[in-house]
């Protein structure tokens, strides 16, 4: 599989998505929950609903967003687009300078194109594991 990365500084964006409750990654359980962000990000893609947040983005990219929140792992994927489904939710991301990464092959999660993926504000906030 091909992966690279970079930091990019991105403006303030809305990113209207899905979330889903993880388990907190470890050493133990990784390779479970990458699994769950695969199921995740599948549903959505097989239910049409990434499809719909697609079809009206205004960048026509897909977007990954981690966080902590209640001791879980929040996992969010979503679009910066125009349309907002009933069960849809929204997600703002501060400007900031943030890690991008891109790839293609490999693991499920991983779409045919390049997709970036916002990780943590790399200059507020370290990724940790």
């Amino acid at each position: 599989m091909t992966q690279n990365y970079t930091i990019k500084q991105f403006p303030t964006v809305t990113i209207t998505g899905y979330a889903a409750q993880l388990p907190l990654p470890t050493m133990a359980n990784i390779q479970e929950v990458s699994t769950l962000k695969s199921h995740h990000f599948m549903t959505l893609a097989q239910s049409g609903q990434f499809g719909e947040l697609m079809s009206a983005s205004r960048d026509k990219i897909g977007y990954a967003l981690s966080g902590v929140t209640d001791e879980q792992l929040e996992y969010f994927a979503g679009a910066n687009t125009t349309v907002t489904p009933t069960a849809a939710e929204t997600r703002t991301v501060p400007a900031g300078d943030y890690v991008v990464l891109t790839g293609q092959g490999g693991p499920s999660r991983q779409l045919s194109t390049d997709w970036p993926i916002f990780q943590q504000n790399f200059t507020r906030k370290p990724a940790t594991l």
